[in-house]
């Protein structure tokens, strides 16, 4: 029976660290950045990173993705199909508008769609709230309660929606490393 270890990455502009850990808890993040971070830290939703002390975060828009495909599969119909199609419907704009961004550097454009994203955004999620069941009402309440943390590229787009540098990172030393 082989022993399980996690793969932690950092990674960032032209590097990559690696850190092989037992657990996936807060100590292996402390051990890789200290107690605090002076940048973004772009990551997937898991909880070891709720609290952490950082200038910013950056929750992937991908993960967020999965969550809202887990909400079309809950049992019972609390309209889990309309909410996961509304937001699934405005993250993929997010990434297009993302990656608009990334290949113009049109700020203007940019700041003008976050500025009508947003309105909407909010919107979506104070018309859905009250209106779907118990699991999916918790994710709309995470990305109210923790809008700084999913949506932190509408003000800051040098910052990537998503952990996708980290992820094919991991990615490569995984499939190159068995």
């Amino acid at each position: 029976m082989g022993v399980k270890e996690w793969l932690w990455t950092a990674s960032g502009e032209g590097f990559c660290l690696f850190h092989a850990a037992d657990t996936r808890g807060r100590v292996e993040l402390e051990t890789m950045l200290d107690t605090e971070f002076a940048g973004v830290l772009s990551s997937d939703d898991f909880s070891v990173y709720n609290g952490y002390q950082t200038t910013a975060q950056q929750k992937c828009l991908a993960h967020l993705r999965r969550h809202f495909k887990k909400v079309l599969e809950l049992p019972g119909n609390n309209n889990n199909a309309a909410v996961a199609q509304v937001f699934f419907s405005l993250i993929d704009e997010a990434f297009k508008a993302h990656e608009s961004w990334r290949k113009t550097k049109d700020q203007l454009t940019y700041d003008s769609w976050t500025n009508d994203f947003k309105i909407r955004l909010n919107l979506a999620l104070a018309t859905w709230l009250n209106q779907v069941g118990h699991a999916a009402g918790l994710l709309l309440k995470s990305l109210r309660d923790k809008a700084e943390q999913w949506w932190y590229f509408l003000n800051d787009p040098s910052v990537p929606p998503d952990n996708n540098l980290a992820e094919r990172s991991l990615r490569l030393a995984v499939t190159n490393g068995t």
